[in-house]
């Protein structure tokens, strides 16, 4: 009697990080060449990571390389300051999520609240909705 194989299920866990959110999506990129998008039971993603998570949930890998690509900061130490000052993480978020996507695959990630120390975990999936920009935001500062 032939048994028949159980489908493999696999979640991913990205961790944040500007420059390890690049490397994340050309990981991600090769991975799903072995893998298919439907094997995916969840992912996660924590700060900068979360970026990837919903990339890849959302099927905007190509956008958010494309958002990688475009960011030009001639020195690690001036990342900061475009992040916090100039409001790089806001424009980002505004290019990167729109009202038509949908996320096949859940996404939870934590976000931590400074100064009560208690952290929350969310849950995304779905049809777009508004109000997971400032859950993303506030997991990404």
């Amino acid at each position: 009697m032939r048994r028949e194989r159980r489908r493999l299920r696999i979640g991913i866990a990205y961790s944040g990080g500007v420059s390890k959110c690049a490397y994340q999506v050309g990981f991600t990129k090769a991975l799903l060449r072995y893998i298919d998008r439907d094997e995916l039971a969840a992912v996660s993603g924590s700060s900068m990571g979360l970026f990837s998570a919903y990339a890849l949930s959302a099927d905007k890998l190509a956008r958010l390389e494309w958002i990688y690509r475009k960011i030009d900061i001639e020195r690690p130490s001036k990342l900061f300051w475009e992040v916090a000052v100039k409001g790089l993480l806001t424009k980002t978020l505004d290019d990167f999520t729109a009202p038509t996507d949908r996320l096949d695959i859940p996404v939870c990630f934590p976000v931590c609240y400074i100064p009560l120390f208690s952290t929350r975990y969310y849950w995304l999936q779905g049809a777009y909705n508004p109000v997971w920009k400032r859950y993303i935001f506030r997991a990404c500062i």
